[in-house]
């Protein structure tokens, strides 16, 4: 992962099969910026009750699953990841979440 301030300065510049998970679980999580990424030959998805779906991204051999969690309007308001953090030299996977910011005020 390399990360640059105006393509000029670099930020993070990171490696390793944990910065890749890590790197790569973000896309199923912002998925609902762009839904019609929904629609792509490398997403899944498979039901797991009537509020939650597994979702998995398939990309040069990797995956990457998150669990995306619904309202009784069928509005995003959370995905449910373990993700790998890295802090020094430890790489640990991780529960990390992102709640929707689209639902977080509404109510039903």
């Amino acid at each position: 992962m390399l990360i640059k301030a105006a393509s000029l300065v670099t930020v993070a510049d990171a490696d390793g099969e944990e910065m890749g998970q890590g790197s790569m679980m973000r896309y199923p999580s912002e998925l609902m910026w762009f839904p019609s990424a929904f629609l792509e030959d490398n997403i899944s998805f498979r039901a797991i009750d009537a509020t939650s779906a597994r979702v998995t991204l398939t990309d040069q051999g990797k995956t990457a699953t998150a669990t995306l969690f619904f309202d009784s309007a069928g509005r995003l308001t959370n995905v449910v990841a373990r993700r790998y953090a890295i802090a020094g030299n430890s790489r640990d996977l991780h529960t990390w979440s992102v709640p929707s910011l689209f639902t977080a005020n509404s109510k039903d």
